[in-house]
């Protein structure tokens, strides 16, 4: 191939040399008229699709191996995002671009589940491209959802559905009602109507960082907004005499979700006596002064 080429090359410059012109319409350039050579387009995961892996581990893109998600699986990919073109730093654990794209995610979360995942046994997570792919361009990342054991246990819990809709459908209950043991260290999930300790009254936002979260010093703070969801859950007053009504217990983020951007605390509802009701919108009837 080499030789002939080397042929064509001899016999174009013999021609041009003895002063042969072009065809008409031919204008001598070989290459001026062929098209355009599409750009290069990079690795960009899927969305609607599941993994039997937790998204957030980081994976390299020839692990990247989508399923169905009738198969058992850890996450499942609900959409697939991009950072904006301002954002060159990568986007690690704690930077505020990564805390943009969990923004992102929660919302697109939201109207994939027809509800809000904190309040049921499941986890968003936000993955972005490897290191290696974002030097080499990538700027996508994934919004993940996952199941979790419970609500004071967040290892990954496999699933074989969709979670699509799952908080309208009632294929993943809500937190409901607990029964805890002595030491106070086990919720056990039972309903309502049997006798249990304590409630999910739902959630709120904290602006505590992590160091003071982590520490014991954040208590009276977290203690004090839970009891703030617990009135407006139970329909009573949000005074003085509610820290005599109940008391509240509650979870915060794993390290790895607070870098993601994750600042929702849930909280229980204490009633030390048991009940056998929901105190759900039940006023100061359900929650009298203790």
């Amino acid at each position: 191939m080499r030789r002939w080429m080397a042929a064509l090359a001899a016999t174009v410059t013999l021609a041009v040399a003895t002063g042969c012109g072009n065809p008409a319409g031919v204008d001598g350039m070989l290459t001026d008229d062929w098209p355009e050579l599409p750009a290069a387009v990079g690795f960009v995961p899927e969305a609607n699709v599941c993994h039997e892996y937790a998204g957030w581990v980081r994976r390299k893109a020839t692990e990247y191996r989508p399923i169905a998600c009738t198969e058992k699986h850890l996450a499942e990919t609900i959409q697939v995002g991009t950072f904006p073109a301002t954002v060159t730093e990568y986007p690690d654990g704690g930077t505020e671009a990564l805390r943009d794209a969990y923004t992102e995610c929660d919302k697109a979360s939201r109207d994939w589940l027809g509800g809000d995942w904190r309040e049921a046994p499941l986890t968003l997570g936000v993955v972005p491209p490897s290191q290696n792919a974002w030097r080499g361009g990538a700027r996508w990342f994934r919004c993940d959802l996952g199941r979790r054991n419970s609500i004071e246990d967040d290892a990954p819990r496999s699933g074989t559905a969709s979670l699509k809709d799952a908080m309208t459908n009632g294929s993943e209950p809500r937190y409901g009602c607990y029964d805890f043991d002595e030491d106070e260290n086990d919720a056990k999930p039972v309903p309502c109507d049997r006798r249990h300790t304590a409630e999910f009254a739902g959630t709120f936002e904290t602006n505590l960082s992590w160091e003071k979260l982590s520490t014991d010093g954040s208590n009276d703070a977290i203690h004090r907004n839970c009891l703030k969801v617990m009135a407006r859950f139970a329909k009573v007053p949000d005074d003085g005499n509610l820290q005599y009504r109940a008391g509240s217990i509650y979870y915060y983020p794993s390290l790895d979700e607070w870098a993601m951007g994750s600042r929702s605390i849930r909280c229980l509802l204490w009633l030390p006596d048991g009940t056998n009701r929901s105190v759900r919108g039940g006023g100061t009837s359900a929650l009298p002064i203790g």
